[in-house]
């Protein structure tokens, strides 16, 4: 970031905006160089106003503000700084899941430019679907790391002991990886707080095979639930209803299914009774003629005519 005559300069994301007064916005925004900031964008909800198409979510932005440190600014310009990124459900909620984390967790004005750079990569990552669960836990990590609260994956807790990656390890929240002995195997275990020191050293090196991966959500889980202190994400929220309406929709489409199946049957079956009374009132002369069918068929059959499988 730098100033001019005008005011500050930096790059940013919308992360949320909410109406002020008639015609205005308040926008959070995750910055590269001043952490989140909050800002007025005056008259952004006016039909003509050009803001509009630029204040979206997940779309880079340059914009120059005025105000006071570590308080609401003044939108003094804004200019696009790159394409949108554009996603589609369900990633759309992992990427608003991204966003909240920002809002309820971040610090204002924090100088901090590890998080933007984490919060680019992410974006881009998931525009792969292959890679969404990678790009959440990365992000997580960091700005667990950001905050102060970042897990030591490396070292035993209270011990300058590597983590040995065939020990099971026991993990407390605050306290970090407690290596399984006798008299932790005695005591009542949960087994969602056992994890392998192998994938504890990937998640390390933020290398994920399918098992540190599950590992990785459980412990970033159970951090992240605790920074929200009992805080209900509307990203997740939206996920659920979004999932079960998905299920719902394939209940309702095999139902459908199952039904046409049914119908078609039953026509079938009545197509097939009809054939069959047709079938008994066959004349003398119609008998006659499956004999002329028959003679030419042995003619053909007797000719030097190819099977199909030789041509």
């Amino acid at each position: 970031m730098y100033t001019n005559n005008r005011g500050r300069e930096t790059v940013c994301f919308v992360i949320r905006a909410v109406p002020y007064k008639e015609s205005s916005l308040i926008i959070d925004a995750l910055s590269m160089d001043m952490g989140r900031i909050s800002f007025v964008a005056k008259g952004a909800r006016n039909v003509r106003s050009s803001l509009k198409s630029m204040l979206q979510l997940f779309t880079p932005i340059k914009v120059t503000l005025k105000g006071l440190n570590n308080g609401l600014k003044t939108l003094v310009e804004c200019e696009q700084a790159g394409k949108q990124i554009s996603f589609l459900p369900p990633t759309l909620f992992s990427a608003l899941y991204l966003n909240e984390l920002i809002y309820f967790l971040y610090k204002i004005e924090d100088d901090s430019t590890g998080l933007f750079s984490a919060y680019t990569e992410a974006l881009n990552m998931m525009l792969d679907e292959r890679k969404v669960e990678m790009a959440l836990r990365n992000f997580e990590l960091t700005m667990m790391e950001e905050l102060g609260v970042g897990i030591d994956f490396y070292h035993e807790s209270d011990s300058e002991k590597v983590v040995n990656p065939h020990t099971w390890y026991l993990y407390r929240l605050n306290k970090g990886f407690i290596p399984i002995n006798s008299d932790l195997i005695s005591s009542n275990i949960n087994v969602d707080e056992v994890y392998r020191g192998a994938d504890l050293l990937n998640i390390l090196e933020r290398k994920y095979t399918p098992s540190s991966l599950r590992a990785a959500k459980r412990i970033c889980r159970q951090n992240i639930q605790s920074l929200l202190n009992g805080r209900e994400l509307m990203s997740r929220k939206l996920y659920l209803e979004y999932i079960e309406s998905d299920v719902k929709y394939a209940d309702s489409f095999k139902d459908s299914f199952q039904n046409r199946r049914e119908k078609a049957n039953k026509s079938r079956v009545k197509d097939k009774n009809r054939k069959g009374c047709s079938s008994d009132r066959i004349t003398s002369k119609d008998q006659q003629e499956p004999q002329v069918d028959n003679q030419v068929s042995e003619n053909l059959n007797s000719s030097s005519v190819p099977a199909c499988s030789d041509v």
